[in-house]
């Protein structure tokens, strides 16, 4: 990314590495060698954006380092997307991979809730909403399953007991867990890893 020389003065050149999956879920997909179209005014914010960013975000706090990375794909995915593709279900789409990236970050809280994600992410309680309904889905079904996903994986890869894997994953406590998992698999955790280690 870089604007238009001027004959004699040195060129900055600046480089963003990012997944390529988080611009695909914003219906952004690029390819090697791809041309952005559009105004520079997007790709200025941007730059303007990094070259704030940089000196502060080693000092940021965890909430507020992952509400700067959000806004950075915000801006990126505004530079990088054609004017033409941009609308409401684009960046309905952009947010609720925002969403989910900051969920898979904070699975572990016990107390992670609704108010703390749609501050992260600066929209409302209703906008948090939407983002899933948009898909049938709940904010706590999301995060329910994707808990439930994790100690599914720890069960079949680790030895670490039912208890333990309750308390890393957000469960309040072992029946709490038992309750949740049997109800996606139809048994127990433990019945779950016994049965499964032995196939």
């Amino acid at each position: 990314m870089g604007g238009a020389a001027v004959r004699g003065e040195p060129v900055a050149l600046v480089m963003l590495l990012m997944p390529r999956r988080p611009l695909e879920a914003a219906n952004c997909p690029l390819r090697i060698g791809d041309v952005v179209p559009g105004d520079l005014s997007a790709s200025r914010l941007l730059h303007g954006y990094l070259d704030a960013l940089c000196p502060i975000l080693p000092a940021l706090p965890g909430v507020a380092a992952l509400a700067a990375r959000n806004a950075l794909f915000e801006l990126a995915w505004g530079a990088l997307q054609p004017e033409e593709a941009a609308g409401p279900r684009a960046l309905l789409l952009a947010r609720r991979a925002a969403v989910e990236r900051y969920l898979d970050t904070r699975l572990g809280h016990a107390g992670l809730t609704r108010e703390e994600v749609a501050a992260a992410h600066n929209i409302s309680l209703r906008t948090l909403a939407r983002l899933f309904a948009e898909t049938g889905e709940t904010f706590s079904g999301v995060v329910r399953a994707k808990r439930v996903a994790r100690v599914r994986e720890e069960l079949l890869t680790s030895d670490v007991s039912v208890a333990a894997l309750a308390h890393r994953w957000g469960f309040f406590d072992t029946s709490h867990l038992n309750r949740r998992f049997r109800a996606v698999h139809r048994m127990s955790p433990k019945e779950y890893r016994a049965r499964h280690r032995d196939a």
